[in-house]
């Protein structure tokens, strides 16, 4: 049996769940509603297709010497549970009782199907932990490519490099020179910079803090940022970098923000957690306001923030 090594990605959420094991907070839950014509022992004869002819979605996650691994398991039985119920039942089950721990180093499972059929709707209730699936994986891989062609009965391609073969690439890209370069780049940009944190609540020693809030047309950003030629998350992570220098007092600011780590184009739809946190510091003009940010979208606000990043390099 051949095991494999766990992307950083994955290391992160599995640790987080080693200190609550009966979290549910890395669970990836969705129910897709079908009108009552659907054939439910079709759709369910599709999802057991893609089940059959995707083995990340029967990962184990083991210990071996303390060092976390993952493999596939051949013989692992992933049900497709099926029930009836009224409109109303299914409802409040979908929101208190079908998402359930799963056992990360159990025998069970890491995902969970379910149809539920009821006067109203056929539905498809799914479940993935977020140690083998992202949003990615749910959306781009499973809804709207696997499951349409099992359900129309076209043969399923396999992936040329999934989520193992990507985990054994950056093992040994973790030595190399690539790496400690990438490594060195980091520890120089952030040299003498704290991460800038919000509050939890709204209570304070130095004072009340007052939210204001602005509902901006999607139309208006989306015209700004193509006369800027630029992206509605650039747009938006310099709002941000506005308000933390704003509340932390300081010019230069870091955060973390998510990168969805699908940079290669075999990767985009493959099965697996590649989600990255990608950590940014950036110098904001001390004359700009938030107020100003907002309300205008005619001067290229973008000039004023500087971004600092090293793509496509964990750390």
């Amino acid at each position: 049996m051949k095991t494999y090594p766990l992307l950083q990605s994955q290391v992160g959420i599995l640790m987080a769940c080693c200190k609550r094991i009966d979290t549910v907070s890395y669970h990836l839950p969705s129910a897709i509603p079908f009108s009552t014509s659907m054939d439910a022992d079709r759709l369910e004869s599709a999802v057991r297709t893609v089940i059959d002819h995707r083995p990340v979605l029967r990962s184990r996650m083991i210990d071996v010497g303390g060092c976390y691994r993952q493999y596939s398991d051949p013989d692992m039985n992933i049900e497709v549970g099926r029930f009836v119920m009224s409109e109303s039942e299914a409802l409040a089950y979908m929101d208190d009782g079908f998402v359930r721990p799963f056992s990360l180093f159990g025998t069970a499972p890491l995902c969970r199907f379910e149809i539920v059929v009821t006067e109203c709707h056929v539905w498809l209730l799914m479940d993935f932990h977020h140690v083998i699936a992202d949003g990615m994986t749910i959306a781009q891989a499973f809804v709207n490519h696997d499951l349409p062609a099992a359900f129309e009965g076209i043969p399923l391609e396999e992936e040329p490099g999934g989520m193992y073969y990507w985990a054994e690439k950056e093992e040994e890209r973790m030595g190399s020179s690539d790496y400690e370069r990438a490594k060195a780049y980091y520890h120089k940009m952030f040299d003498g910079v704290d991460f800038s944190n919000l509050p939890l609540s709204n209570s304070s020693l130095t004072g009340r803090t007052i939210v204001v809030s602005e509902m901006i047309p999607r139309r208006e950003i989306d015209a700004w940022c193509e006369t800027h030629h630029t992206h509605n998350n650039l747009l938006f992570m310099a709002a941000f970098s506005v308000l933390l220098s704003k509340w932390c007092c300081s010019n230069r600011v870091a955060f973390a923000t998510l990168s969805h780590g699908r940079h290669q184009r075999s990767l985009r739809r493959a099965y697996g957690m590649f989600v990255e946190t990608r950590p940014f510091t950036c110098e904001v003009n001390p004359d700009m306001t938030i107020v100003d940010f907002v309300k205008s979208f005619r001067a290229p606000l973008m000039a004023s923030v500087r971004f600092s990043a090293y793509p496509y390099t964990h750390f």
